[in-house]
Order: C-alpha cells, then structure tokens, then sequence
C-alpha cells in the first residue's frame, strides 16, 4: 500500500494506510489482514491493540501468508493478545518455516534447542 511505506508520488499517511488494509482484510484480502495485523501489532496509523493483531495474523495464517504465520507463532510464544502456547508456537512456526521464512526458522531452532 503505497500510503503505508509512501512512494508512487503519495505521501506517507498510515491512517489512511490502516484504513484501506481495513476495507481490504474485511473483504477478504489475506495480505491486507497480515498489515493490518501488523498495523494493530505495533501500534502504526491506529491504536495498538494486540487481540486485534491476532484477530487479523489469524485471517493470514488461514490463507498460509508465511509472515502471519510467523507473528502468530510470536503471539503464542511471547502470550501475546492471547494465551501462552509453546505448542501452537510452534506449529505456527513450523508452517511458516516449510514456506521458507528465515525467521520463523530461526525461532523454531531456538526453541527445539532450548526445550
């Protein structure tokens, strides 16, 4: 979304980024649902609101987005906006990391290393 990252002519204005990913997601666009969960993640162009972030990364990761499934498995690993779960941390990681997504692999290393 060119008011997201800017360019293309457009200035940078993440409400109206937020907005758009907004109409985007709830008309079942899966990449807008993982920037907008980002969005809500960390709090760019709206309210930070974990539980929403979750909300949408799930959207994504049911549309195999490789970075939803990859903050989804953050979110459980940190028990973020949801519960604590090592477990689905994991698969999420796992789904993530089948799709090649370096960090994803990353955590999954780490946390098979640690236990």
């Amino acid at each position: 979304n060119m008011y997201h990252s800017g360019g293309y002519g457009v200035p940078l204005n993440k409400k109206k980024a937020a907005r758009y990913y907004s109409r985007a997601a709830e008309a079942g666009d899966a990449l807008s649902a993982e920037n907008l969960g980002k969005m809500y993640d960390l709090g760019e162009g709206i309210p930070m609101n974990k539980k929403e972030a979750v909300r949408w990364y799930t959207v994504g990761a049911k549309n195999n987005i490789p970075a939803s499934l990859y903050h989804l498995g953050i979110m459980y690993r940190n028990g973020t906006g949801v519960a604590q779960d090592s477990s689905r941390a994991i698969e999420y990681f796992e789904k993530a990391a089948d799709q090649g997504h370096s960090r994803a692999q990353y955590y999954l290393g780490m946390m098979y290393k640690k236990g």
